[in-house]
């Protein structure tokens, strides 16, 4: 890898799912979860879920949610890489669509 930064390969297990956080090889740090806004030239506002440990961080990682949006799936996602010093991010793709959060649709 250049500059010595390591690769992350993500994939699906042979079930088809996602193994659960922290079930990597990384070691589990102590890290924080919030949601932030990003304002956006068109005057709206691009909402974004961070995962950041507060330790030192290893690199940047960005979850892309599926089509149902962020899910609390994507939330464990980005809460688990945090847990493993990565600073995640995961960008609320539909903002424009005015599609609620999943705690809503449940």
């Amino acid at each position: 890898p250049p500059h010595g930064n390591p690769q992350v390969t993500v994939g699906r297990s042979s079930s088809g799912r996602f193994p659960p956080p922290g079930a990597g090889r990384g070691r589990l740090v102590s890290m924080t979860t919030r949601t932030e806004t990003i304002p956006l030239v068109d005057d709206t506002e691009l909402a974004v879920t961070v995962g950041e440990p507060e330790a030192a961080v290893r690199g940047g990682i960005v979850v892309l949610h599926s089509s149902r949006g962020v899910t609390e799936r994507t939330e464990s996602i980005v809460e688990g890489l945090a847990g493993e010093g990565w600073l995640a991010v995961a960008p609320h793709l539909f903002h424009r669509d005015g599609a609620p959060m999943y705690s809503a649709l449940i």
